[in-house]
């Protein structure tokens, strides 16, 4: 007997069905999930409210089921009240830490022997990033209070 070709509909009504809190959308050619979760650090709110959080998955049978886990990933932080934006990380910068980490292997992986902007940005921009507060997340706030 042949599976039966999963559709967002049906994907949507298991959800509900299993009361994760969380559905599945769809956008152009990409999904998305749609949650009441907390505000995003930094927003003018101070209040769960209703939000759509991108995925990058493509809206085709694979993706559907990818963003299925996801959505029942964050259901379950959701109702332990665990949720956080910098570990779902789709829409929000991340924390000071991770950002670091991602320049310094940037600039490793671009060095070129003899730049003189290599150099500099090796020596002065690196040590300036101890400033940041490593486990919050990286805003324009956290950027102005360490200069």
């Amino acid at each position: 007997m042949a599976a039966r070709k999963l559709t967002l509909e049906a994907l949507n009504a298991r959800l509900k069905a299993g009361c994760i809190g969380v559905s599945v959308l769809r956008r152009g050619d990409r999904l998305w999930l749609q949650a009441t979760l907390p505000p995003k650090p930094g927003a003018k709110q101070n209040y769960d409210h209703h939000q759509q959080v991108p995925l990058g998955i493509y809206a085709n049978p694979d993706g559907l089921k990818e963003a299925e886990n996801h959505a029942i990933e964050m259901g379950a932080l959701i109702a332990r009240g665990t949720f956080r934006w910098i570990e779902f990380n789709t829409g929000v910068q991340g924390t000071c830490q991770a950002w670091a980490s991602r320049y310094q292997t940037y600039l490793k992986d671009n060095k070129l022997k003899g730049d003189k902007d290599f150099q500099w940005r090796e020596n002065y921009s690196n040590p300036a990033l101890k400033w940041l507060p490593q486990d919050q997340a990286l805003t324009d706030e956290a950027v102005i209070a360490a200069a």
